[in-house]
């Protein structure tokens, strides 16, 4: 089988890892089972990610990471043009991920004309972002969000997501944004088409039902819902169609309970 796996509320809250995940990703590799880490969160470049992977004492390679920070790189390398005038809503591995995509990255403070604005978690988001941000999309710069999330968990509890920044822009400007994380499918389709998947042998682990169980229920996929994030289990047994996952578990170490049969059916 092949796990596509969330890292915030599945791996980890936070810093705090969660209990088993480490164990339980190793006995993922020695069940000769293929694993890419998928996350909505574009606070961090693919390097950070493996990085912080490898101190809690996970093994992964960098081709086995996918960001929605590296996954608009390579949309706006697909959009182009080359050297688009992109300015950035967000973080710092955000920023690291799109200077790999040939364009220029443009600061809050330019006033000159703006081809895309990127827009995601940004822990230092104020009013002044806000309003330039909202300037170029009304002038015609197209608008792209990294994900929705409204929230994400830590040790400490929920903290606003990139998405809560979205809406403010999308509130301010009328305009839909095009959405490049869960549960839209283009990154995923990216790892499938990379790592040469079929969605039917393919198990999504995550702990959001409208991101990481939609996508993986719309793309024929096996769903596993772990219960260490967002998601309760009250609100998970209730869930129904798009939004029902295959499997709730209380944590991602249950995964070792679960059996497939040799063409990746139930």
């Amino acid at each position: 089988m092949n796990y596509l796996i969330d890292l915030d509320g599945v791996i980890y809250r936070g810093e705090q890892v969660i209990e088993g995940a480490v164990e339980t990703l190793a006995w993922l590799r020695l069940q000769r089972a293929e694993i890419s880490f998928l996350t909505n969160n574009s606070a961090f470049s693919r390097r950070n990610y493996l990085e912080r992977l490898s101190l809690l004492g996970i093994k992964c390679q960098l081709e086995e990471i996918m960001s929605t920070a590296y996954a608009t790189r390579l949309y706006l390398e697909e959009k182009g043009p080359p050297g688009a005038r992109v300015l950035v809503i967000g973080e710092w591995g955000l920023m690291v991920e799109l200077e790999g995509a040939q364009v220029s990255l443009v600061d809050w403070q330019n006033e000159g004309l703006i081809d895309y604005v990127v827009v995601g978690l940004d822990r230092n988001f104020h009013y002044s972002k806000l309003t330039r941000a909202h300037h170029a999309i009304i002038q015609g710069a197209k608008f792209i969000a990294t994900n929705r999330d409204a929230t994400f968990p830590t040790e400490k509890g929920t903290l606003p997501g990139g998405g809560a920044i979205v809406a403010a822009i999308e509130a301010c400007t009328g305009k839909t944004p095009v959405v490049i994380g869960k549960p839209q499918d283009y990154m995923v389709k990216k790892v499938l088409e990379t790592r040469n998947w079929k969605p039917e042998e393919t198990v999504v682990v995550g702990d959001r039902l409208e991101t990481d169980i939609l996508l993986g229920n719309q793309l024929g996929m096996i769903t596993a819902l772990v219960l260490t994030g967002i998601t309760n289990r009250e609100t998970a047994e209730k869930a129904v169609h798009d939004l029902k996952p295959t499997y709730i578990l209380d944590s991602i170490q249950n995964l070792k309970e679960l059996s497939f049969k040799k063409d990746g059916s139930i």
